[in-house]
């Protein structure tokens, strides 16, 4: 039985189950055995990779036995999250077997992966009262971008829970009412837009949609609760579900990817928290095209074939890469006969699916 092959795109249709006690993956429309698919010796990757590695990837085993079309046994969980695996999408490769006895490859967080932690590291001033259900805020933006390092990506963290900042600058809400084409008056509630005023400019927040000229967006000249006159009629009609996009004048509001639980009054702290350490460790199948996209970022290799890859986020939250190119490969990834053949997902490239 070969150490590793070349293929990583062996056919993987339909969906499988696993059971964790005696090894045996039952599959529901697959192919296990039959020409093109599976084979005894290969690797079974549970779920797909997404970005942060995150809960429907389950990790790799080793097959070491197929029944039939649809049950196979694998030859250790040791690889494994641990996580119930159900009706989950598969992949199949040929990748080294020695990364399923590498500890450091099991995505089981007891025994390798880290998930790291979500730390607060700074607070910035409250600048407008917002109430329980909001995913927006009104704080100096700027500021805390210049002197405090909040970026997107950062936390705002609310009664204990940690609301991910989507957007410094800017904000978006989706509209309950509707507008046709033609008014100056805007129809929603705008409490759930703290620091919203005259001045601020309101556009779509639909890419290819505008409901104003040129698509520049409209400026608010009053507000009122549950509407905001603004400077321009509108061109297009605003319907019901419509995203609005907020750009405050001082880049003060601020959107989250959640709504918070607990009042913020003006003048309160708000905590900002970053995702810190944690480790995490993939294997690719890295064709030569794989080389070339990959060239120049953080994710660059030296050749095309197996390559570990390590992430982890530092102290001061920036992304760190190391790589490990555990068997070096041609780079066709068309012709099966020549190179390692690559097909499965995530595909290797400057941004990964880390």
């Amino acid at each position: 039985m070969a150490l590793w092959g070349k293929n990583d795109n062996v056919l993987s249709t339909g969906t499988v189950a696993l059971n964790y006690g005696t090894g045996v993956v039952t599959g529901t429309g697959t192919s296990f055995g039959i020409t093109g698919g599976c084979t005894e010796g290969q690797v079974i990757r549970f779920g797909t990779r997404t970005d942060g590695g995150s809960t429907d990837y389950f990790g790799d085993a080793v097959i070491v036995s197929i029944a039939n079309s649809e049950s196979l046994t694998i030859g250790s969980t040791a690889g494994l999250s641990g996580d119930a695996i159900s009706g989950a999408q598969f992949q199949v490769s040929e990748l080294p077997k020695s990364s399923i006895l590498d500890v450091s490859y099991s995505d089981s967080e007891t025994l390798s992966q880290e998930g790291g932690s979500i730390k607060p590291f700074t607070t910035v001033p409250n600048l407008s009262v917002a109430g329980v259900g909001v995913s927006i805020l009104s704080f100096d933006s700027v500021l805390a971008a210049a002197n405090k390092g909040v970026k997107v990506g950062d936390f705002v963290v609310n009664n204990g829970v940690n609301h991910k900042i989507l957007g410094l600058g800017t904000a978006t809400l989706e509209v309950g009412n509707h507008v046709p084409v033609g008014f100056t008056t805007i129809f929603f509630n705008t409490s759930l837009v703290p620091g919203l005023q005259a001045g601020t400019v309101i556009s779509s927040g639909t890419a290819g949609t505008t409901f104003t000229t040129g698509g520049l967006g409209v400026k608010v000249v009053s507000t009122a609760a549950s509407f905001v006159t603004v400077d321009a009629a509108t061109t297009a009609e605003i319907g019901f579900g419509t995203v609005l996009l907020f750009s405050e004048p001082g880049a003060k509001m601020v959107s989250l990817g959640s709504t918070i639980g607990e009042t913020l009054l003006v003048g309160a702290d708000i905590t900002i928290a970053r995702h810190k350490a944690g480790y995490d460790k993939y294997l690719y199948g890295v064709s030569g095209a794989g080389v070339t996209a990959s060239a120049g970022s953080a994710f660059e290799v030296d050749h095309a074939g197996w390559v570990g890859v390590t992430t982890y986020i530092d102290t001061h939250g920036n992304l760190r890469v190391k790589k490990e190119v555990l068997v070096a490969m041609g780079s066709n990834s068309q012709d099966s006969t020549a190179g390692i053949q690559t097909g499965n997902v995530p595909v290797y490239d400057s941004n990964p699916a880390v």
